[in-house]
């Protein structure tokens, strides 16, 4: 499990600091083809995730597994979603719920650490 979860932490990270630099790039640099770049590359990291943490997943006893994997494979098809309708807003909304207060975790954030705390 620790494996798992210091994969989806690293994910987490990256996915974070491609966030950043589109918001620089759109913000600071008024860069919209850099900004729709960056948003592509999370889009995309979150449609590979599933296929990515499959290999993490085996020494996870069921039915844990099958509920981690049914959410990691809920958040590659809404990338995959994002990425076939070529929708940078999409894009940009994954792992945001409506209601998100910028600054606070996003939804892999947050089941990350709640995957950590019950170990």
């Amino acid at each position: 499990m620790k494996a798992l979860i210091d994969f989806l932490q690293s994910t987490a990270q990256t996915i974070r600091g491609i966030e950043t630099e589109a918001e620089i790039a759109l913000h600071q640099d008024k860069d919209a083809a850099r900004y729709r770049a960056h948003m592509r590359h999370k889009a995309q990291i979150l449609a590979d995730l599933a296929q990515n943490a499959a290999a993490f997943l085996q020494d996870v006893p069921e039915p844990r597994r099958q509920a981690i994997q049914g959410r990691l494979e809920a958040m590659s098809q809404s990338a995959r979603r994002s990425l076939d309708l070529d929708s940078t807003f999409y894009m940009s909304a994954l792992l945001y719920p409506e209601d998100h207060t910028p600054g606070t975790p996003n939804d892999l954030e947050k089941w990350v650490a709640e995957l950590a705390r019950r170990g």
